[in-house]
């Protein structure tokens, strides 16, 4: 499915469209014309048993009072008129009374020589509807009626069905297709827009440059919040720029004596402009992934639900529901990592001892299709060499964020030389001033840099590669070595390739608390308030936690959340939690868990909230809140929030809240 995936907005909008509108379309008229095609089965059994019945009634004169053979082809002439009937035959009790009726002179004169039960029977594949119907006289069977018929009529009306069906899908997707195009552009516009701004900015450098807003709807928002950064980065670049002026003021009426001391300033310089260029793609990060979040919470939501629920759904919607949860998990893994470009390292990071040694064997070999197979598929030959220092000693750190680096460092190798070449990786220790250090490098033959991409290459969105980069892969690079405290040295020049070489300190493995882990499944039914602005996102909640054995109350915003609150505590029924988001017109989430402890401090109030890992306790005020959660939420994650913050409460701890209220 990579060709899907590489498709523009654009051209998604309008597969979606067009896939919809068909498979819609197709179950109707599969349904319309199998209905149609069973009713005319049945009244052509109906018309021929009617008509063997009309024949029954007028032989049966002959068969009870012994009438002549000669009289039997009169009982046929009524047969002239239905084309479709191609044998007849009447029986007198167990034989044949008359001659048989054959509708094409040149038909096998075969019939049946004795009658079966009453009954009609489809034969498909010799093209037939054949049966008996016998016939009575005062209570007596006194013979049988067979009657035969072609199936023409009934495959003219299939065909016609079908043709009537093409047609129609045909004017149906033309149609769908028209009002598709004026429709997507609605949505693929902006993005378009705010796509050829970026890239404009990126190749300019010129942040002036504001992308036009058109509507006031997400896209609108995520429009407003570019610009915003852009106005930030402009000022601060205004900033650098003033102040990179008076440093060549300083260093000219200085001259030799300030050289070293401007050397250090301008390298400084440079590390607060790379700081300050991420600090600001976070910020952008931020607002994604709290719309992303957003939007993301009703798919994983109700993906989950369908497939804790549903149990008649067949293996292959089990498999395509199964695609989107991956699909949505990834996006949410997506915009986790958002914040790995600009956040330090924080005490409570799950951090490990890392085996640099073994980190380059999972490495190599996850990222053998890029480096090996996809260029031989195109006759280009890249050798992959380890130089490993046996007993490299471990350092303490985060392995996924390393593998994520030497993954990036190799793809950017392989990228450097298009004709091939040879990728050298090494380890070794090196002795500081303190301790030791782990160098780790990853060495190519590549075309190399020149010295104004190389004092450049570190910076978000800058990128030699045209449409094929987003020049974000260094600058992640950049953000884990400095969450390490390790420093980054590169080696290049044009045509002699490039070393990238981190440096990490040797540090112990710090001791962390051991959390015990959560035991069983669900908890007692709790009453439970949820307070959010988006009905899709209020809708979920409810389901989930109704069908997790709980009682849900709704508000739409934290003025309406705050009243449904104060008059349950009024009619003596406190809930037993309260569920806010946080960004809300008017009453904000923390106005809602400020108002809700001063009235009942017993109370837990959880923060559900799109923004996720990207607020911290130094960014907002969260000291009313007993617990967070983000979004897209998932059931697991609720219970083990409600055993963390729910706690056994008397009944003179209830009154007393009630009293209070």
């Amino acid at each position: 499915m990579s060709w899907l995936q590489n498709l523009s907005i654009k051209q998604k909008l309008m597969l979606l469209a067009m896939t919809s509108s068909t498979l819609a379309l197709l179950l109707v008229s599969a349904g319309f014309v199998t209905y149609e095609l069973s009713t005319f089965r049945k009244n052509m059994t109906a018309e021929l048993s009617a008509t063997a019945k009309i024949i029954g009634t007028r032989s049966s004169g002959i068969l009870e009072f012994g009438g002549t053979a000669s009289e039997a082809p009169d009982l046929w002439n009524a047969l002239g008129d239905l084309p479709h009937v191609t044998e007849a035959c009447l029986y007198r009790g167990t034989n044949i009374a008359a001659l048989p009726y054959f509708r094409d002179k040149d038909a096998t004169r075969l019939v049946p020589e004795h009658p079966g039960p009453s009954g009609w029977k489809f034969n498909f594949t010799k093209n037939q509807l054949e049966g008996f119907e016998h016939i009575q006289w005062n209570g007596r069977d006194i013979g049988a009626v067979y009657l035969k018929s072609d199936l023409n009529a009934l495959y003219s009306k299939i065909f016609s069905y079908i043709g009537m069906t093409i047609l129609f899908m045909l004017a149906s997707t033309a149609v769908v297709y028209l009002f598709s195009l004026q429709l997507q552009r609605i949505i693929a516009w902006p993005i378009f827009h705010l796509a050829q701004t970026a890239k404009t900015i990126t190749t300019r450098k010129n942040y002036s440059l504001r992308a036009t807003k058109d509507s006031n709807d997400e896209l609108g928002q995520l429009i407003d919040g570019f610009n915003e950064m852009l106005e930030q980065i402009q000022r601060r670049d205004d900033a650098l720029h003033r102040a990179n002026v008076e440093l060549e003021k300083a260093r000219e009426e200085l001259e030799i004596r300030v050289e070293l001391r401007t050397k250090e300033l301008r390298e400084a310089q440079k590390i607060v402009m790379q700081q300050e260029r991420l600090k600001a793609l976070g910020q952008m990060a931020s607002g994604i992934a709290h719309d992303v979040n957003n939007a993301l919470s009703p798919i994983m939501g109700f993906a989950d639900l369908i497939q804790m629920c549903e149990k008649s759904l067949t293996e292959k919607s089990k498999r395509h529901l199964k695609h989107i949860q991956t699909s949505a998990e990834d996006i949410a893994h997506i915009v986790s990592r958002l914040r790995d470009f600009y956040r330090t390292r924080e005490a409570d990071d799950p951090l490990q001892l890392v085996d640099f040694n073994k980190i380059v064997d999972q490495v190599i070999e996850m990222t053998a299709p890029r480096w090996k197979t996809m260029p031989q598929n195109v006759g280009i030959t890249i050798e992959m060499q380890k130089e490993l220092e046996k007993d490299l000693p471990r350092t303490s750190g985060i392995e996924s964020e390393l593998r994520e680096v030497l993954t990036n460092l190799i793809i950017n190798a392989v990228d450097a030389m298009p004709d091939g070449g040879k990728i050298t990786i090494r380890t070794k220790t090196k002795k500081a001033a303190a301790s030791e250090e782990i160098i780790l490098e990853v060495s190519d033959t590549g075309i190399g840099m020149d010295e104004e991409t190389r004092a450049r290459c570190l910076e978000p969105f800058f990128s030699t590669k045209g449409h094929r980069g987003t020049g974000l892969g260094l600058s992640m690079v950049y953000g884990v070595v400095e969450r390490h405290d390790g420093n980054i040295e590169i080696d290049s020049a044009p045509g002699k390739g490039t070393t990238m070489r981190l440096v990490f300190p040797i540090r112990e493995l710090q001791p962390t608390k051991t959390v015990e882990p959560l035991k069983g499944s669900k908890i007692k039914s709790l009453r439970v308030l949820c307070i959010d602005d988006e009905p899709l996102q209020r809708e979920l909640v409810k389901e989930m936690l109704e069908r997790d054995g709980h009682k849900i109350e709704t508000a739409d915003s934290g003025e309406a959340g705050v009243d449904v609150f104060r008059k349950a505590l009024g009619r003596r029924e406190p809930f037993d939690i309260v569920i806010t988001d946080l960004g809300m017109p008017y009453v904000d989430g923390r106005e809602v868990a400020k108002i809700i402890k001063q009235g009942a401090p017993e109370t837990p109030v959880v923060l559900l909230t799109g923004w996720g890992e990207f607020i911290s306790d130094d960014e907002t005020a969260l000291s009313d809140f007993d617990d967070l959660l983000t979004k897209p939420p998932r059931l697991g994650e609720f219970r083990e929030s409600f055993r963390r913050v729910i706690k056994p409460r008397s009944e003179n701890k209830k009154a007393s809240v009630e009293q209070n209220a």
